[in-house]
């Protein structure tokens, strides 16, 4: 694969480091560029200077089949959130956009884990939650963010774009082989399912207004969570950030499965999100009524890495492919087995109460 195709792929030394720092006037000398593992879309690097704290350099994938800004999207999300007095964030520090290159404070924290999934963890995510946004008019400037559901018909239209894409997908390989097999076998007829049971017209009855709109970090929860020995959480990862459904970020908060979230904490969770908008007893109905819709949105994102563009940011985050295909393929195997069980038990009958919480 020619990787000049792609922002963000030049190479990054030593010498590039001192002229990104020059350019961010920052007078430091670098003594080292070290790759961090973890990321499956870009490259991370921590940048160790002499005489001064390490921060990171980021160095963005942009596709051309793929034009979301990330670069923008994160560094002007993190510059207003640290402009309102957010401080479990990193500190945006410096963007290249002509190198699609930022960067940042370095958090010297390991990744959290399923072991993080506790109340003082769901406390944090939510008083983070509700700080971004009790000046949110502040940040009208911010654009959408990514797959932002404005509308209930954003939530069906994408899954079907996704399944689409997915059904596009070649079958050359035994895993793509395979992967055909799952969707035509169990993720369409359960999404066949959901639709025939949702009832489209409560839906519409409670579809969000603009005044519903919060500003939400979108790719939300542990797995993008870094702790301290001490306990303090740090959030991190917002290229896809901006104004979205609350109930978008409800679901995928829970949804996400890399680092799972205990369903213990869904009704905590949900009513502290819902009281930011102007009827929260109608955004939790509307919770209810579209998590199963989310949840296949979500099984269809595991597999993103049979698609053109998945398959370029692993390889461009040096990402062994075809493993992760199978990998993946496993991991969306157990999810959607999983549901009935995950619905049950993340599905409490949700009331709140007209005080708001």
């Amino acid at each position: 694969m020619d990787n000049s195709l792609f922002l963000g792929t030049g190479t990054l030394n030593l010498e590039s480091a001192s002229e990104i720092l020059a350019a961010a006037k920052i007078s430091a000398t670098p003594l080292a560029l070290t790759p961090l593992t973890g990321g499956a879309n870009n490259r991370v690097f921590r940048l160790d200077l002499e005489h001064a704290p390490s921060l990171i350099l980021k160095s963005y994938f942009q596709h051309p089949q793929d034009l979301r800004p990330r670069l923008k999207s994160e560094f002007e999300f993190l510059s207003f959130a640290w402009a309102e007095g957010i401080r479990c964030i990193p500190k945006p520090l410096y963007q290249d956009p002509t190198q699609n290159l930022a960067l940042y404070t370095h958090i010297n924290a390991p990744l959290a884990t399923s072991d993080h999934s506790t109340l003082s963890f769901i406390e944090a995510a939510a008083d983070f939650l509700l700080d971004l946004n009790r000046k949110k008019h502040s940040g009208k400037h911010l654009s959408y963010a990514s797959e932002a559901c404005l509308k209930i018909s954003d939530y069906f239209e994408a899954v079907e774009k996704r399944l689409y894409q997915l059904l596009c997908v070649s079958q050359e390989t035994l895993v793509e082989k395979q992967l055909h097999q799952f969707l035509q076998h169990q993720l369409l007829p359960q999404w066949n399912q959901i639709k025939e049971t949702t009832c489209k017209t409560a839906l519409q009855a409670l579809s969000p207004d603009p005044s519903d709109l919060i500003l939400s970090p979108s790719d939300f929860g542990l797995h993008n969570v870094l702790v301290s020995t001490t306990n303090h959480y740090t959030f991190i990862d917002f290229e896809y950030a901006g104004w979205d459904d609350p109930v978008k970020t409800i679901c995928d908060f829970f949804l996400q499965p890399r680092v799972p979230i205990s369903c213990a904490y869904f009704e905590y969770f949900s009513k502290l999100t819902v009281s930011l908008t102007p009827n929260p007893q109608k955004t939790l109905e509307r919770t209810k009524l579209l998590f199963p819709i989310c949840k296949i949105k979500w099984c269809c994102m595991i597999l993103n890495v049979f698609l053109h563009t998945g398959k370029a940011r692993r390889e461009f985050a040096n990402v062994d492919l075809s493993a992760a295909q199978a990998q993946q393929l496993v991991l969306a195997q157990s999810y959607l087995s999983d549901y009935d069980r995950f619905r049950r038990k993340r599905f409490p009958v949700l009331e709140i109460a007209d005080d708001r919480i």
